[in-house]
């Protein structure tokens, strides 16, 4: 794997992350204190890193 494609590998999942936060940030705002939602969006955090994690050990 060269620079070039660990570069846009590891932008691919920080633009997943940051949509990950703002969508957070407004449930936060429109007040959705409802438990599903944040472990819905703990789970995909944690999806999210796992998977950033096994990109780093690829080939």
């Amino acid at each position: 794997m060269d620079i070039e494609t660990s570069l846009l590998s590891i932008r691919r999942w920080l633009m997943a992350l940051a949509l990950l936060l703002t969508v957070q940030m407004y449930t936060d705002a429109v007040g959705w204190s409802g438990q599903p939602v944040r472990l819905a969006l703990l789970g995909a955090g944690v999806y999210i890193a796992i998977a950033l994690l096994l990109t780093f050990f690829e080939g």
